[in-house]
């Protein structure tokens, strides 16, 4: 006999009509047979009342099949599958995203304290900040959407978030257009020159920000 259940896309359990109406068929053959099977040759007393226990546990079986429909045909949606609105899945390969794309994926993996790499050996490891040097590397097209996370409360962030902003102004194509004029910062990669960092950011940028518009 057929399944009693399918699912549809949305892993939504639905009542195969066709199998119901094999079941009961099947059911009704049963119970004859068995009644033809044990039905004497000859005239009997044998009454009604004494042939149906013999298939009383066909008749559960009907009556859990037909709770399982009611308890299903209560069941809600199975509700759509929403796009992730965090930041973009760790699959996606950057080099495949358009730059304006890329910079989106880079600011928001600025926070991550695991997207970084290391380099120099055991002997002597440093710490590349991924989404830090890829953003400076953007140069020019990355300036506006760092300058606007100049204001994150959070330390690690911001530290990186500033020296990819001393990275990217140095892009020749914001050079050509500020004179060799760069954002200069003392230290970076520090929290306790975040303050500092963030003003000479803040000062630079409202200096040359009509480059952007």
């Amino acid at each position: 006999m057929r399944a009693m259940f399918i699912k549809s896309d949305q892993s939504t359990a639905i009542l195969d009509c066709n199998a119901v109406l094999d079941f009961f068929a099947f059911q009704e053959q049963h119970h004859n047979l068995l009644l033809s099977r044990f039905k004497p040759a000859r005239a009997s007393t044998v009454t009604l009342r004494e042939e149906l226990p013999m298939t009383r546990h066909h008749w559960k079986s009907l009556l859990l099949l037909l709770v399982l429909v009611a308890l299903i045909g209560c069941l809600p949606p199975a509700p759509d599958r929403q796009p992730d609105a965090g930041p973009l899945a760790e699959t996606v390969d950057p080099a495949q995203l358009s730059q304006a794309d890329a910079i989106v994926h880079y600011i928001r993996k600025l926070p991550d304290r695991d997207y970084v790499q290391t380099y120099g050996g055991k002997e002597h490891p440093r710490i590349w900040y991924s989404a830090a040097e890829a953003l400076g590397a953007l140069g020019k097209p990355a300036v506006p959407a760092l300058v606007e996370r100049l204001d994150t409360a959070d330390p690690y962030e911001l530290k990186l978030v500033v020296y990819a902003l001393m990275l990217a102004s140095q892009d020749p194509l914001v050079t050509a257009e500020t004179g060799g004029e760069y954002l200069s910062l003392d230290s970076v990669l520090t929290v306790e020159t975040n303050a500092e960092n963030r003003r000479r950011a803040q000062v630079w940028w409202q200096r040359y920000r009509h480059l952007w518009q």
